[in-house]
């Protein structure tokens, strides 16, 4: 399970660079770079397996100032459709799972930023 990941809850215009790629790093370059691992080590065992990639329902409705992590939810999922076609022959399943909001301090200073009263 690929579930590691960071929110960026800022405008297009007001992101640096350096935040974007940190973003892009960690929530699609991770799952890229963990998946690809893993999958080598099921192929050389001879082994089939599963990969459930975390998404977020970010990716098809997302809210004002969300656009860049919008954008790499979508990545994940466009990834994990493609990791799918292309493991499918070697009997290794690749699925997203895309939750809803789920209230934790991460959320809280994201939503902070974006509205006053985020933590109530």
């Amino acid at each position: 399970m690929n579930n590691a990941g960071i929110g960026l809850g800022k405008s297009v215009l007001e992101t640096a660079e350096e935040e974007y790629d940190r973003l892009y790093d960690v929530d699609v370059k991770g799952i890229w770079l963990v998946t690809r691992s893993f999958v080598d080590q099921l192929l050389k065992a001879g082994e089939r397996g599963s990969i459930v990639n975390i998404s977020l329902v970010q990716a098809r409705a997302t809210m004002h100032k969300m656009a860049l992590y919008a954008g790499a939810k979508s990545a994940v999922n466009g990834l994990t459709m493609g990791m799918a076609v292309e493991f499918g022959e070697h009997n290794i399943r690749c699925n997203a799972v895309a939750p809803g909001l789920v209230f934790s301090s991460q959320i809280e200073r994201i939503m902070g930023k974006i509205i006053d009263d985020a933590a109530a």
